[in-house]
């Protein structure tokens, strides 16, 4: 597995092969885009045109009827992977934060995936998918996906109209699309990075046809850094998938995920008085052996079945896997007294989470009253468990504050089980758009979770409950087509956040309280000029 720490013989080789950031293309075909070269020291990306909004691209994940973005009556944008790579944003929360509108990251140090839209925050309300499946967060937060390079797009959509994906939710939802396999001559892309603090980065994606058949993508990521006072963080991740077209309307791929994350396990610097103190900005109060680490993968079995324009099929198989494991003195409280800092609060915590899932959908073309439609109609299911020890201790040690020593994390500090937990959902969706003629459709979205929670108190057998929770959401729009280039749309829905695990993380009588739900309503206009040039979206007015 690619990781990079000083450790690593990985960093001299991209010390010498990566003294200036570079991007290179390696085609086996002809060249798929003109070179073009960016005035910001010595960078080159190959790109085609521009992505702007994107309104003639669709979006799966906001609409499983395959619509363009400007048609879909919601608020939807698509980060690709030519923006991500010209801002240069590696990070899952910087690619998604700084790009899509009015999405903004909340998630504590090192926890990353977690978003806050219209109001709304967290891993329920703004849900993060991946490749359209969502992970039951433990303890509040998504450690996965850990870096943009694995990912081909984005898709944000913000509101409750998240229900149109078949999952609801108040503040919307992030979904990350791999890179998945592609028919066509093969194409092979590099990327390799140098920066300060000992900043190595290396990249590889591969993909392309292996015959009439086979398709194949594979891409990995490693990046690490020396970081503060010797406090190092590294990542080492890959995408793997294999597509095979059994027959003409018939197509099994078959994926894994695998990352291993380790932040740089640094909690800031003590202030005295209030203030920050000269020569401590930079200095590392930890223990010498502190940990974060997060090991995640992914293994999903997806058929496609269309055996005509009117009718397609498709099942997704899944199996997912999260363990974070953390070891870190958190508290350091400066004394102006006797000039001294007290490193103290160590906390050590495992966490192991495991959920598997499948999810069926059929799509049909029919007609409705006379009028065009277009129907998806499914279930989902799953289980996921989860699994929760730690250990803390609030006593401490004196350390000088210009030159903190505080030692080892205390040997005999060993997490003790707490609870485990499962978590079984089952629902059904339903989305349908029909067309009324002279430009005007009608858009429904229906879904109906059901939650089935047990806890089992290990350490608090008192802590032991079972509880159960319906969750019902739902759209209604109404969008008009002006006219090829323009449409203007409004639309209500109720939504509902769902359970996730954190609620068996805390006393027995959180099963009491209902799920939060919300109603929304807003209205939009998305237009793109006659020549294909200039697009433009207008906020979305919300009430």
């Amino acid at each position: 597995m690619p990781s990079i720490s000083r450790r690593n013989p990985l960093r001299l080789l991209l010390t010498l092969s990566a003294l200036t950031p570079f991007t290179a293309a390696l085609n086996a075909g002809p060249a798929q885009a003109e070179e073009t070269v960016i005035g910001l020291g010595t960078i080159w990306l190959s790109a085609d045109e521009g992505e702007g909004l994107a309104l003639d691209a669709t979006a799966p994940s906001a609409s499983r009827l395959g619509g363009k973005i400007r048609d879909i009556p919601a608020a939807v944008e698509v980060i690709g992977t030519e923006t991500m790579a010209e801002r240069g944003l590696h990070s899952i929360t910087s690619a998604v934060s700084q790009t899509a509108t009015g999405i903004t990251a909340v998630g504590a140090p090192h926890f990353d995936n977690n978003f806050a839209a219209r109001g709304f925050q967290g891993s329920s309300s703004v849900m993060m998918l991946f490749d359209g499946t969502r992970q039951f967060p433990g303890r509040g937060n998504i450690s996965f996906p850990v870096d943009s390079w694995l990912i081909e797009e984005f898709e944000v959509l913000k509101g409750g109209g998240s229900v149109i994906h078949g999952h609801g939710a108040i503040g919307g939802f992030v979904n990350a699309m791999p890179k998945r396999p592609f028919e066509g001559t093969p194409r092979h892309l590099l990327t390799a990075l140098a920066g300060p603090d000992g900043r190595l980065r290396f990249g590889a994606d591969s993909g392309g046809s292996l015959s009439d058949a086979l398709s194949y993508r594979v891409a990995v990521v490693a990046d690490g850094s020396d970081g503060w006072n010797g406090a190092e963080d590294s990542l080492g991740a890959i995408t793997a998938a294999l597509s095979w077209k059994a027959a003409p309307d018939l197509t099994f791929t078959l994926s894994a995920d695998y990352a291993k994350r380790e932040p740089m396990t640094y909690y800031g610097t003590p202030l005295r008085g209030g203030l920050l103190v000269a020569g401590t900005e930079a200095l590392n109060y930890n223990v010498s052996d502190a940990k974060t680490e997060f090991t995640d993968y992914w293994l999903q079995l997806k058929t496609e079945w269309a055996p005509s324009d009117a009718v397609r099929v498709s099942a997704v198989l899944y199996r997912i896997g999260s363990d974070r494991s953390f070891r870190n003195a958190e508290t350091y409280d400066w004394d102006p007294v006797t000039d001294t800092v007290s490193v103290g609060e160590f906390v050590a915590i495992d966490q192991d989470q495991a959920q598997t899932g499948f999810r069926l959908e059929g799509a049909f073309r029919h007609g409705l009253a006379g009028y065009d439609s277009h129907t998806v109609i499914g279930f989902d299911l799953n289980r996921a468990k989860s699994s929760y020890a730690s250990a803390f201790s609030f006593a401490s040690v004196t350390v000088d504050p210009f030159n903190p020593q505080p030692g080892r994390f205390p040997a005999a500090l060993t997490p003790v089980a707490q609870y485990s937990s499962t978590l079984d959902q089952r629902a059904v969706f339903l989305e349908n758009h029909t067309d009324l003629g002279a430009g005007l459709a009608l858009s429904l979205g229906l879904r109906q979770d059901w939650f089935d929670l047990s806890r089992e108190g290990i350490a608090s057998p008192a802590s032991s409950f079972d509880a159960g929770y319906k969750a019902p959401s739902a759209r209604l729009a109404l969008s008009w087509a002006a006219n090829e280039t323009t449409v203007v749309y409004g639309q209500l829905a109720w939504s509902t956040d769902p359970v996730n695990l954190p609620l068996m993380d805390y006393a027995a009588n959180f099963r009491d309280f209902d799920l939060t739900t919300g109603r929304q309503f807003e209205i939009g206009l998305r237009q793109t000029s006659a020549d294909g040039r200039f697009e433009w979206a207008l906020p979305p007015m919300i009430s």
